[in-house]
């Protein structure tokens, strides 16, 4: 028996590919701002538009590195008759001691009833202390707990 649950990433990948654009268009347009003649206040103008493009770029470019680090990062989980290997690495059924799905929320100054912030997380914690945490944005963190709570009955 193996179960493979793959990661969700339309959030990282509409992230990454609108990044993306927004590169693009900000580093063609510091080009077309950059090559424009004028003199005088006009100049000015065109080069605090150039700096302002030239941030665009910079941090659409980041955005879109990182976007693409935490997709790649973030692989498959797979249960098999006897272990758990995540993307933290591969654990057998007598090493874990504990798993559970847990409700991740910010300190506020102000609480909030709304419930907005809050993730839940599946947190399976090896007996040497090491803990291999999902959250639900990446994965289907129900699916994951009971498939492995019934492989570790079987």
């Amino acid at each position: 028996m193996q179960e493979v649950f793959q990661p969700t990433h339309q959030e990282d990948q509409f992230i990454l590919y609108l990044a993306i654009v927004l590169a693009i268009v900000g580093g063609i347009g510091l080009v077309l701002s950059l090559r424009k003649k004028a003199t005088g206040e006009a100049h000015t103008r065109n080069m605090l538009v150039a700096m302002l493009l030239f941030f665009l770029t910079t941090i659409s470019a980041g955005t879109a590195l990182f976007s693409w680090l935490s997709m790649r990062k973030t692989g498959p989980v797979t249960i098999t008759a006897d272990a758990i290997e995540t993307p933290y690495g591969k654990v057998n059924f007598k090493n874990i001691r504990n798993a559970e799905i847990i409700t991740d929320s910010p300190v506020r100054l102000i609480p909030t009833s709304n419930g907005r912030g809050t993730v839940k997380l599946l947190l399976i914690e090896e007996d040497s202390g090491k803990a291999h945490v999902m959250s639900e944005e990446n994965y289907d963190i129900q699916r994951i707990f009971g498939a492995l709570r019934e492989a570790m009955k079987g």
